[in-house]
């Protein structure tokens, strides 16, 4: 059962399809790639492994999988190299990248298109949203043209 944040708590930030509050603008953003948009770029490339037909939508779950039952720590060499974004963590992606199976490496072509059209996605809705936020500005403008205008004659 979920509870009712009440607007003057700390969950500030909330999810743009379902207004669901969240105390940080990440966890609203992964809430909404998990949930809404259904997003699961974390792959298990470990081999044999079942879960690898069904990657993961969180980067947590995917390390307690990598942790609980592959008994390997979360680190760097058994990270999806797709999901490396920043330019920290992108160097030396090329070395990795060569050392991966074609397997692999399709697998994380497929999670680096989610990604892209998740991303996509979101600069649409947030398009949309500013294009909304735009028309009522203007509307507003014009109310109060109208007023200044009828207070001009009187």
């Amino acid at each position: 059962m979920e509870s009712i944040q009440s607007p003057n708590s700390n969950h500030r930030h909330a999810c743009t399809q379902c207004n669901k509050r969240f105390g940080t603008r990440n966890d609203a953003d992964r809430h909404l790639r998990s949930v809404h948009l259904k997003a699961r770029p974390y792959i298990c490339h470990e081999t044999g492994c079942p879960r690898r037909e069904q990657p993961f939508s969180r980067k947590d779950n995917y390390q307690n999988h990598l942790l609980k039952v592959h008994r390997k720590p979360p680190n760097r060499t058994n990270k999806s190299p797709a999901l490396h974004k920043g330019k920290k963590e992108s160097r030396g992606r090329e070395d990795d990248l060569e050392s991966c199976s074609r397997e692999k490496l399709v697998d994380m072509l497929v999670a680096e298109r989610g990604l892209r059209r998740d991303d996509q996605r979101r600069l649409r809705e947030v398009e949309d949203e500013l294009r909304k936020l735009r028309h009522k500005m203007e509307e507003r403008q014009d109310i109060w043209l109208k007023l200044l205008a009828a207070k001009n004659q009187t």
